[in-house]
């Protein structure tokens, strides 16, 4: 009866070992290959993001470029092909332009899913911007304007980091957006 037990032990413990040896490796290739999986998703999402950003900006860079509208008189077309722009690239969160007189056009997505509008009219003789913020909320497929706010601000386009490199760099507006993404 002890020979039994003992081979009746010796077996359990071979057994659980080798199930226990198996199930590790079980496990990690199966940790493995999940992350391998969160890997690629992540890079293809952000591959995706990167794609609708450089869109945006290739769009709006080419229009400011041709001479499609001006952007400084026609604040309208602007601001419709920015908020067309937004709500077509649910990614994007910002798009923007500054001009070499210092002024900046921005639309961006707000955190309650609405959208703000920005214009800063640089006055280089005051050293200061005229703002204006028009605030848009999403009612159905439409943007319903919701409200204005003007201000002052000392926001100049051509002393951002971001206008300073592409002017150090040679840049126009649509080659670099192409180039960088």
């Amino acid at each position: 009866t002890g020979l039994i037990l003992l081979t009746v032990l010796l077996t359990a413990l071979l057994v659980h070992a080798l199930w226990s040896y198996t199930a590790r490796r079980n496990v990690e290739d199966v940790v493995r290959q999940l992350n391998q999986e969160i890997v690629t998703t992540v890079k293809n999402e952000l591959g995706g993001v990167r794609n609708q950003a450089v869109a945006a900006q290739t769009a709006v860079g080419s229009a400011f470029v041709n001479g499609i509208f001006d952007f400084e008189k026609q604040a309208g077309q602007r601001d419709f092909i920015f908020l067309s722009l937004l709500r077509a690239m649910p990614s994007v969160s910002w798009i923007s332009i500054g001009t070499p007189q210092g002024n900046f056009y921005g639309a961006q997505r707000a955190a309650d899913g609405g959208f703000r509008l920005v214009s800063i009219a640089w006055d280089q003789a005051g050293k200061q911007g005229a703002q204006t913020t028009y605030k848009y909320r999403v009612k159905g497929a439409e943007a319903e304007y919701e409200s204005a706010e003007s201000a002052t601000s000392d926001f100049n386009s051509i002393e951002q980091g971001w206008y300073k490199r592409a002017v150090a760099e040679g840049c126009d507006e649509v080659r670099c957006s192409a180039e960088r993404g």
